[in-house]
């Protein structure tokens, strides 16, 4: 059993000195402070939308009408983060850039 133990033990070490950090991209910290907001519980940000003319008459949204915008907002974000990722991947600093403002105007983080 000791032998065992020790193995481990070398085994962890072996595998932790060869690890190599990986590398960020140009936008990753900004991405990471976004995915972090969104995350946070009782967070002020979120996808929004547009308003539509229907609230500018002074109509109430339906359930359906409120489910439907909510999702659009959500597949709009989550289009947007995808792009900044990919961007990011790429190294595309200013695409990147170009999708991190995007998505801050979507969830209303300035």
């Amino acid at each position: 059993m000791k032998h065992l133990v020790s193995f481990g033990l070398a085994a962890t070490l072996s595998l932790g000195l060869n690890a190599t950090p990986a590398q960020a991209g140009p936008c990753s910290n900004e991405i990471a402070q976004i995915e972090s907001a969104l995350r946070r519980t009782g967070a002020d940000v979120g996808p929004t939308g547009s308003q539509t003319i229907g609230a500018q008459l002074h109509r109430q949204p339906t359930p359906g009408s409120v489910e439907r915008a909510e999702e659009s907002a959500d597949s709009r974000l989550d289009a947007a983060l995808a792009r900044a990722r990919t961007f990011d991947a790429q190294d595309n600093r200013t695409e990147c850039l170009k999708a991190v403002e995007e998505i801050r105007l979507l969830i209303g983080m300035q």
